[in-house]
């Protein structure tokens, strides 16, 4: 692959739309997958991570901050890897700043120990390579990188 493949979608952040949105936003990522010759496996757990992030968008950067906007989602391929990106101008909010998030050894602790919140992010994190959060000129950026099979 010589030349990275780039694409981009848009999709309403209005959360009486949920559920369009977000199915859009699934069918773009595993499609980007396709794309990238990601595995089933690696797919299937950048989409969980994409959708994680775009739930809260929509519900707590748009809705529950009395906003309306759009979510923009980009995937960029190149010969190492897939990045995804979702866009927004909802509430300032970097996801891996803003709360504890739960450690390797909370894993293991019996549910009803467990704090609540954070898990979400945690999953995100878990399940992508590289996972990145920018907030730059009114807008929201969340990069998820997956890393490609080496090419024969």
């Amino acid at each position: 692959m010589a030349e990275p493949v780039t694409n981009g979608l848009s999709v309403s952040g209005d959360a009486d739309q949920l559920g369009e949105s977000l199915q859009r936003i699934r069918d773009f990522v595993m499609s980007a997958s396709a794309t990238a010759g990601l595995d089933k496996q690696s797919a299937s757990r950048l989409r969980l991570a994409v959708d994680e992030i775009a739930t809260n968008i929509i519900l707590y950067g748009y809705r529950d901050a009395g906003k309306t906007g759009v979510v923009w989602i980009e995937s960029v391929v190149d010969a190492a890897k897939l990045r995804v990106t979702l866009i927004d101008q909802g509430l300032p909010f970097d996801p891996l700043e803003e709360h504890d998030m739960p450690t390797d050894s909370d894993v293991n602790m019996p549910i009803d120990d467990r704090e609540i919140g954070g898990w979400g992010i945690f999953l995100v994190v878990k399940n992508v390579d590289e996972f990145k959060y920018e907030y730059v000129d009114g807008k929201n950026f969340n990069h998820f990188v997956m890393l490609r099979a080496p090419q024969a």
